[in-house]
């Protein structure tokens, strides 16, 4: 709920899906999956409705069912490979129930990974708008000042 009101509230979700997944690998050090929700939740759902509002896919509902049944159907490889890998991880004589959640901390960093590129991207276009924020709100004091400097 938080990362889903934090993203609305944004308008943008890679910020706070990277911040989630980063949270998760000190929440899964101490066995509490507490962060894991939000981004999963964001990716299949949020993000499959943004995806939707695209240009190359607005009005085209078989375009928008494919990309949201990629989506759905990586996650859904990402947990068949966790349910073989789990087992396997905790039958091993030498190794404990740690090396499960080693593995869930390496998924996570690997999850956070491909999303940076979309990170860096939502970031930039940010900047970008709060850049073009500050040049218009220069350019209507300026037409104020010359509107003033004229009714003087």
């Amino acid at each position: 709920m938080v990362s889903g009101y934090v993203s609305a509230k944004m308008k943008k979700r890679a910020p706070t899906m990277v911040t989630m997944l980063l949270l998760a690998l000190p929440s899964l050090w101490v066995y509490s999956g507490f962060f894991i929700g939000g981004p999963a939740n964001l990716i299949s759902s949020a993000i499959s409705a943004d995806l939707g509002r695209q240009d190359l896919i607005k009005g085209n509902s078989e375009a928008l069912s494919t990309v949201i049944g990629i989506v759905d159907g990586t996650g859904s490889v990402g947990a068949s490979v966790g349910q073989i890998v789990v087992p396997l991880l905790h039958k091993q004589q030498h190794l404990d129930w740690q090396w499960v959640f080693y593995f869930f901390m390496l998924m996570t960093l690997m999850s956070t990974v491909c999303i940076l590129p979309l990170l860096v991207r939502e970031v930039r276009s940010m900047k970008c708008f709060r850049s073009y924020q500050l040049r218009r709100q220069d350019t209507q004091r300026t037409e104020r000042l010359r509107m003033y400097s004229l009714n003087s």
